[in-house]
């Protein structure tokens, strides 16, 4: 059977664009098989896969390119494509994955087929943005993931942008809180998190962009006595991240729970989720998070806004600063009742961010009929 679309992606690790891609696929397969037997993932970073034999366990073929390098990973890219046929659509998330094919592009008018770009940030490297100031007009679309996206310099080459806001897995989220209505207590327990005490989460990637070194800060506030902190995530700042919380005394009050599957359900249990970043496209925890109803504190940056706009509570800060953290905090732990009183409640009624939604405006934007 021919081949249709073409997902290439820098990793299938448990970041915000995979597990985006996966959850879209997942869902698509699951309700319409047929239409997407014609679809093929490229994993250019084989490093990062904890996705891959999840998508084959779904009948998606995924090929894993190895080298790290990105100029030799372009070029073994290509090859793959070369040999994939032409008249395919290929779907791009990640700038670096896309040069080679842009700048063949240029040069020839034979070309592979469309060629989209799924843009999730408002801010690349340098040396990213300077090759898209060249490349980018050769690609046929690029979706943005939020509006604020689509006006910033990550997008400002391309010669047609859409926007189009993602979506979260709301049917198996909430079926899970209301299956487990003692998972408040249950994670607390797990943690020592001492009784009676809040929980606020944070979930990402633990690097100085998503200001975790805030939310830690803030729980020197005194308003903040009965409040523990979880971390959930890896990266290269945990390490800086876990002496900070040394040098301050907290290490009563904060917990390292490391990188999870299935991180929304630490955002489920929670009396909030604090999101102190410097800059975002569209975050897939605050997706999460207005999906099961779980208050954010979160800075005013990216999509932000429009997640908010979109029917999530909380408060919105300017800029990632610790006062501005705590008071924010404060607001919204104050205002809201008990977690094991609200857990089952507060993730009902209907909300934007359904995969359904998500998946029949995707498929829509890049004109291909029900996946192939």
């Amino acid at each position: 059977m021919k081949l249709m679309i073409i997902e290439v992606i820098r990793g299938l690790g448990l970041g915000g664009a995979e597990t985006l891609l996966y959850n879209r696929l997942r869902h698509a397969t699951e309700t319409n098989p047929a239409g997407f037997e014609n679809t093929l993932v490229v994993n250019t970073l084989a490093e990062a896969s904890f996705y891959s034999e999840k998508l084959r366990a779904l009948g998606i073929p995924v090929i894993e390119i190895r080298p790290r390098d990105p100029l030799r990973g372009m070029i073994h890219l290509n090859r793959v494509l070369e040999a994939l046929g032409r008249g395919c659509t290929t779907i791009y998330h990640s700038p670096v994955t896309t040069y080679l094919e842009k700048a063949r592009r240029s040069m020839s008018r034979n070309h592979n087929g469309p060629l989209i770009e799924v843009v999730h940030s408002t801010r690349y490297r340098k040396i990213y943005l300077q090759m898209g100031r060249w490349l980018d007009r050769n690609a046929d679309l690029a979706i943005a993931v939020s509006n604020d996206v689509a006006m910033a310099p990550t997008v400002s080459h391309f010669s047609h942008v859409r926007t189009l806001l993602a979506g979260a897995d709301v049917g198996r989220m909430r079926a899970w809180v209301q299956q487990n209505p003692n998972a408040p207590q249950e994670f607390r327990l797990s943690k020592d998190i001492p009784a009676g005490h809040k929980l606020i989460v944070t979930v990402g990637s633990l690097i100085p962009l998503k200001g975790q070194k805030y939310a830690i800060q803030a729980l020197l506030d005194p308003r903040l006595y009965d409040v523990t902190l979880a971390l959930i995530g890896e990266g290269p700042e945990a390490g800086e991240l876990m002496r900070l919380v040394e040098r301050l005394g907290l290490s009563e009050r904060v917990r390292f729970v490391g990188r999870v599957v299935d991180a929304w359900r630490w955002t489920a249990v929670a009396d909030a989720l604090v999101h102190p970043s410097y800059f975002e496209g569209l975050p897939v925890t605050l997706m999460e998070a207005a999906a099961l109803g779980t208050p954010i504190v979160a800075t005013n940056v990216g999509g932000v806004q429009e997640v908010f706009d979109k029917g999530a509570r909380g408060k919105l800060i300017t800029i990632p600063e610790t006062a501005l953290v705590a008071d924010g905090l404060v607001d919204v732990l104050d205002s809201i009742p008990p977690i094991c009183h609200a857990f089952s409640s507060r993730a009902e009624g209907e909300s934007f961010w359904s995969l359904q939604r998500y998946t029949n405006e995707f498929y829509a934007m890049i004109g291909v009929k029900n996946g192939g």
